[in-house]
């Protein structure tokens, strides 16, 4: 079997650098995207970890460093490629990075600041990346970040590409419901859309060059199980973008002839994780995969909270027999915390056999190690200050477990070396590195190759130096605001030349840029996105702009119960509004109304969430209010209910009082799909206000 295409822009990789460059490009040409790894079906991506890694990581995640002390080097080989099995945290470019990168590496125009920054707004409001929510961070994360305020550390909710997340913990299966907003659930349906064609399961073995021109992207088809079905050639009439990752961009650059500093200076950030037991439930299966973390820049690591599934976290329980099989039933009850350490270190990757295997070198330094001891030693603390009964420190010729604060001692005065210690690396930078130096550098400013026209790198191998966060977003804002490869009739191109070509998408937050609320334009806005577009965009309603728009869309958008229930819907019929409170915490929540039989003046509903369990269900009867209003009514409680709601309580009984007790919520309509409240108490006008999309 061959298979022969032909495009503008030939991108090898469809993880994080190559499905941004595919997102750009396709809007300015034809694009074609070759992806070693198969498409998935988000939904039905098997739970099972076991199952999951062998169909979305590379080599089932075995894959290592050579030598004495193998490091693990987690990568996901998939379409989407790291974005869709990682939690999806999204770093800024630091700015003492920024700064070294212009300095030492001739990189200015290219890391320019202010250049940055419109491309990272705009791409934290394409792919929704917002700090992890008190509702989703899970008692896993909120442990650390009470454990950082007693221990005076800087901690802050860890900002993601998810801010729809529901608390699954199932980043690394694939977020069931899509609220990550990896790669292939956002960049590459996206480029597809424009035009741009994707080609799974062809592995790319070699880039053609005419003289010294890139002009093709030969290798092999696969079928299901990785076996070879064919090959492939496809020509690229402008360029080939290599986005194939840190280890494999250089193992394809070198399979193709070129050498140099490829694959040199590749740089980590290995992390180990420590173990934390508690009397009471941490429940890890609940909450952000990532959710919140303790930035030490200074000392050259960071800590973060991971939950892990329960069949990962079983194997890192001490003991054998009963006592192992005791703390498996107690599965519950444990916490995990890792360091992420940002290495001095330089390895190597070379191409290694015939499919495009790789060795890789990387030995940590001694300086490293002791950066790693430094980030075990504070979870250790951090976990006794969170009330820790137990903590496993995972090092090897101390202690499995320590139960007592004092304990700690021991492994700060401990001898550490590699041998003694439990690694991985999924965070990985260099091999191709940018650079305004031929002799230092592979690639220059506009990340084509010094020797070859018309071939990119476009992915973290460009990467000069190690950052001290995820390369994820970084590596996006690389790749769209300096990365970029040229536009139409151009051969190479610099900073200014190197934004988002197409026009940025419209967000909610630009109708409130100039003095009046053009609520017209927001209605047509809101209803030409599907319903998750309609919640990315209201989630992202400050309590000062839901403010601005209840006080605008008085008397503008007269709202009626249909606006609640349409008439199509039969009695006692669920109909979910998704909704966005200004509150402190617990801000995302769901109203449900239904329409009772015999009764054309009211609907009858009330509130699910986290807190219903605490809090009770807030039932509410809906009815008009003055004219362009809908109220709200806590006062009264309807006579019935749908058939699959919560058993019927009063709003004076316990903890309900608190929160329902005399109160009204008065609505004003924004778009045929959303509403915005205001809350009432004892018919006083709280600092309180509310956004709802109607699903």
């Amino acid at each position: 079997m061959l298979l022969e295409d032909d495009a503008d822009w030939v991108i090898v990789g469809t993880g994080a650098g190559g499905a941004t460059a595919a997102r750009v490009l396709s809007e300015t040409g034809s694009v074609v995207m070759l992806e070693e790894g198969a498409l998935l079906d988000t939904k039905n991506r098997p739970r099972a970890m076991v199952h999951a890694m062998r169909q979305a990581f590379r080599d089932m995640g075995t894959n290592t460093t050579l030598g004495a002390h193998p490091l693990p080097i987690l990568q996901g080989r998939c379409v989407g490629g790291s974005t869709a099995i990682n939690s999806g945290i999204i770093w800024r470019l630091p700015d003492d990075v920024r700064v070294d990168w212009t300095q030492r590496f001739g990189l200015g125009d290219l890391v320019e600041e202010r250049a940055l920054d419109r491309i990272f707004d705009q791409i934290e409001r394409e792919i929704d990346v917002q700090p992890t929510s008190d509702e989703v961070l899970g008692r896993n994360g909120s442990l650390m970040k009470d454990a950082a305020k007693k221990l005076g550390l800087p901690g802050k909710a860890i900002a993601r590409n998810a801010g729809a997340c529901k608390g699954r913990g199932e980043c690394l299966q694939g977020c069931p419901g899509e609220a990550r907003q990896s790669m292939d659930v956002s960049y590459v349906p996206r480029a597809i859309k424009a035009g741009a064609r994707l080609h799974p399961l062809a592995r790319a073995q070699k880039i053609v060059m005419e003289g010294r021109r890139a002009v093709a992207v030969e290798g092999d088809l696969l079928d299901d199980h990785r076996k070879k079905i064919g090959t492939f050639r496809v020509r690229a009439k402008k360029g080939v973008i290599v986005a194939a990752s840190v280890i494999y961009t250089p193992v394809l650059l070198r399979r193709s002839g070129l050498g140099g500093l490829v694959g040199d200076r590749l740089q980590l950030h290995p992390g180990s994780a420590v173990v934390g037991r508690f009397d009471e439930p941490v429940g890890m299966g609940f909450g952000a995969t990532q959710g919140y973390e303790i930035p030490q820049r200074e000392r050259g690591f960071k800590i973060e909270s991971l939950s892990l599934p329960p069949e990962m976290l079983a194997a890192r329980l001490p003991g054998t027999g009963a006592e192992w099989q005791q703390r498996l039933g107690e599965l519950d009850h444990y916490a995990q915390w890792a360091v992420q350490v940002r290495m001095r270190a330089h390895g190597t990757v070379r191409p290694a056999g015939n499919n495009g295997e790789a060795a890789i070198h990387f030995t940590p330094l001694p300086e490293d190690i002791r950066k790693i001891k430094d980030g075990i030693v504070t979870i250790c603390k951090l976990f006794f200050a969170a009330g820790a009964t137990e903590v496993l420190p995972g090092i090897g010729r101390l202690p499995v477990v320590l139960r007592d604060p004092s304990e700690v001692e021991l492994v700060e005065r401990a001898n550490i070396e590699q041998k003694d210690l439990h690694m991985m690396a999924s965070h990985l930078f260099g091999t191709a590195v940018a650079g305004a130096d031929a002799a230092t550098s592979v690639v220059g400013p506009d990340l084509q190759h010094h020797d070859v026209r018309g071939l990119y790198a476009m992915d973290a191998s460009v990467f000069p130096t190690n950052l001290s966060g995820q390369p994820a977003a970084l590596d996006h804002g690389y790749r769209v605001a300096g990365r970029r490869a040229p536009r139409r009739g151009q051969e190479r191109s610099s900073m200014n030349t190197t934004e988002i070509q197409s026009t940025p998408m419209t967000s909610i937050e630009s109708f409130f840029d100039r003095g009046d609320i053009d609520l017209p334009g927001l209605a047509s806005f809101l209803d030409g996105l599907d319903h998750q577009g309609r919640v990315r965009e209201t989630r992202k309603l400050t309590k000062g702009l839901q403010s601005k728009l209840f006080e605008a869309a008085k008397s503008k958008h007269p709202i009626s119960l249909t606006d609640f229930v349409p008439e199509s819907t039969p009695v006692l019929t669920e109909v979910i509004h998704d909704g966005r409170n200004t509150l402190p915490a617990f801000n995302f929540f769901q109203k449900r109304f239904c329409r009772p039989e015999g009764k054309t003046d009211e609907l009858w509903g009330y509130n699910e969430g986290n807190t219903r369990w605490l809090v009770g269900p807030g039932y509410f009867v809906t009815r008009l209010s003055e004219p362009g209003e809908v109220v709200i009514d806590y006062y009264e409680i309807p006579p019935g209910k749908a058939p699959s709601w919560p058993d019927i309580k009063q709003n004076s009984a316990g903890l309900s009082r608190l929160v329902y007790f005399h109160m009204r919520d008065y609505m004003r309509g924004i778009s045929k799909h959303v509403s915005i409240g205001r809350a009432f108490k004892n018919d006083k006008a709280m600092d309180a206000w509310f956004v709802l999309t109607r699903a």
